[in-house]
């Protein structure tokens, strides 16, 4: 796909190009169903859920008989493991904080070398991409995303991300900035429905942005794209926003990994035509899809027949 022409890129999408892109989810606590997954489509990688792991022993079990059967595969082994609210492994890792109560910690030493413990532990396990930390900005208790938010301006949140960061820099496993261009500040959860922010350039440039920079800066490999809507930046939401995709690549200059949040919420299912928007996704600049089969009992037809 990368040798297509750009004029072509909304022609068709290449289904092994769409599968390698995709972090899969499954429903049981069995690495044989990870194992039949992989053996039948070629996935890009899996994502665990709490559903999905006894503790962290079990979980490094899972990796270690994947790892086993496909030896010649380069696999993401992931998770959402933020601490506080999101702490998919509850047995065998060290409880720390998470959230506002780890952007509370003032000696930055310390929050280094928390995030570091809680590093040595993933890496552990054989998880190689953590999706974490949270960059968003929230200053109300009514935001969705409040308590997951290290704090309530750029620079306290800058601080905390570029800490967190520092921490897993101690290891093999890749730290994930989320949600880019910025979740806080919104009361919709993008779970349910699509958010809307409104915020001029200038203001998001003056903000939200920043503790993403900083991330960057600090060495962050990977960037998750909110399902959100910036109406007045662009006139698609994100992660279908070709502005908010060349802002990373080049006005940044961003060369890391690119994920888009799990298509199975809402925000993203309520973003238009669901077939150009996964066609959209597979031939963008973004590395990797989600699809957590985490949120729903049933699988949506319409996703379910894009798909396969």
């Amino acid at each position: 796909m990368e040798n297509i022409p750009f004029f072509c890129y909304n022609l068709f999408m290449d289904k092994k190009n769409l599968y390698e892109k995709i972090i899969i989810g499954f429903q049981s606590k069995d690495e044989k169903e990870i194992i039949e997954l992989l053996k039948q489509y070629p996935y890009g990688g899996i994502i665990f859920f709490r559903k999905n792991i006894e503790n962290l022993e079990h979980l490094k079990y899972m990796i270690s008989k994947t790892k086993e059967n496909f030896p010649c595969r380069n696999l993401v082994f992931s998770i959402d493991q933020e601490m506080g609210e999101i702490n998919r492994i509850k047995e065998g890792i060290d409880n720390i904080q998470g959230g506002r109560e780890f952007g509370k910690i003032k000696d930055r030493k310390e929050r280094v070398a928390l995030a570091g413990k809680l590093a040595v532990q993933l890496e552990y396990a054989g998880i190689n991409i953590n999706f974490a930390p949270v960059a968003d900005i929230s200053s109300s208790k009514d935001d969705f995303m409040f308590n997951r938010c290290f704090g309530d301006n750029p620079k306290d949140v800058s601080d905390a991300v570029e800490d967190w960061i520092k921490g897993f820099k101690k290891t093999k496993v890749k730290s994930v900035l989320k949600h880019f261009p910025g979740h806080g500040g919104t009361i919709v959860d993008s779970h349910k429905s699509l958010p809307v922010k409104k915020i001029s350039l200038k203001d998001w440039e003056n903000h939200d942005l920043i503790p993403f920079l900083r991330g960057i800066k600090a060495g962050a490999e990977g960037i998750m794209l909110a399902h959100i809507h910036y109406p007045e930046i662009d006139g698609k939401p994100v992660p279908i926003s070709h502005f908010f995709l060349n802002y990373l690549r080049d006005k940044i200059g961003y060369k890391g990994i690119i994920i888009s949040d799990d298509i199975e919420m809402e925000g993203f299912l309520k973003s238009g035509d669901l077939y150009e928007n996964i066609k959209f996704l597979v031939n963008s600049s973004i590395n990797y899809i989600i699809l957590g089969r985490n949120l729903k009992k049933e699988f949506s037809e319409e996703l379910k027949n894009i798909i396969y």
